[in-house]
């Protein structure tokens, strides 16, 4: 049973809600395209390097660690991930034959 929330507050949630959506769309229009950037780069089997703000970035777009994702301190490890795609990744981002 679903619990019984006091009709106040339940309008609260759903202002709140409205809110927090409208205004991260209306601030952050670049967010949805950051993360479009690195899905395709990731579902490309492209090589990614990340700092503090990529890891956050790529938290949000849901891409996990792999051998193609270094990070940018690890400069020699992302060049030679770059010379190549990630086969590897292929099988966790598209149905194989």
């Amino acid at each position: 049973m679903a619990p019984s929330w006091p009709e106040h507050l339940l309008f609260y949630l759903m202002r709140w809600r409205w809110f927090s959506q409208t205004t991260v769309q209306k601030c952050y229009p670049w967010r949805a395209a950051a993360i479009d950037f690195v899905r395709d780069a990731f579902g490309h089997l492209k090589a990614i390097a990340f700092d503090k703000g990529g890891a956050a970035l790529l938290q949000a777009a849901n891409i996990g660690q792999d051998a193609g994702v270094v990070d940018v301190n690890k400069k020699d490890a992302f060049i030679a991930a770059a010379k190549t795609r990630q086969w590897d990744r292929e099988k966790s981002v598209r149905r194989l034959a």
